[in-house]
């Protein structure tokens, strides 16, 4: 019925239809990342939200040492968890691309070290006890943050410090370390490919 000179002008009209179809399907897969990405906003500053007095507690009542473990009542281990958990849901978030490492970082890497500091040796002792990794995400997350930390120069000139509550006299627990003659030249030339390109 179709003589051949039909065959280039169906070859075309079937390549503009999958064509079409590629463009929608990528506009629908776009509208679908973006729906998550909002999600995963708006879980990530509920998450920091919801933990906010838990932080607190960290900050200026909790106290470990691996030294001398004492067991923690069960109220202190809720909330030292909830701490835990809320990092490892926001790295997890990340590491899937969902949250944008800058994004987090700017919002709360201050919050992150501030964390690790205080949560470090019992998530050393935790993973003693139950033979397996623990909190190892928050760990990468504290890395990263102090990164974030040193590349940004509003940032590197400022002392990480913990307010230990009323009456008690806050501590410096990170500060950037910078390095003199050559090592400090190559320092500040990674930092700003790092900071240029937002690797952290």
């Amino acid at each position: 019925m179709w003589g051949e000179e039909w065959i280039p002008i169906l070859t075309f009209i079937n390549t503009l239809i999958v064509a079409i179809g590629i463009i929608i399907a990528l506009k629908e897969l776009r509208v679908i990342s973006k729906t998550q990405q909002i999600e995963a906003l708006r879980e990530f500053l509920r998450d920091l939200n919801d933990t906010e007095e838990d932080r607190k507690f960290l900050y200026e009542e909790f106290e470990f040492s691996m030294g001398s473990p004492k067991p923690l009542q069960p109220e202190e281990e809720r909330r030292v968890r909830n701490i835990i958990n809320c990092f490892n849901r926001i790295g997890l978030l990340i590491e899937n691309g969902l949250l944008s490492p800058r994004l987090v970082f700017s919002i709360c890497h201050t919050e992150i070290i501030r964390c690790v500091f205080k949560l470090k040796e019992y998530m050393e002792y935790r993973e003693s006890r139950i033979g397996s990794r623990y909190g190892r995400r928050l760990l990468r997350l504290d890395r990263r943050a102090k990164i974030y930390h040193d590349i940004n120069p509003q940032h590197r000139k400022t002392k990480i410090m913990i307010d230990s509550g009323p009456g008690k006299t806050p501590y410096v627990i990170y500060e950037t370390k910078l390095e003199k003659g050559l090592k400090g030249v190559k320092q500040k030339i990674i930092w700003a490919i790092r900071r240029y390109f937002h690797v952290y």
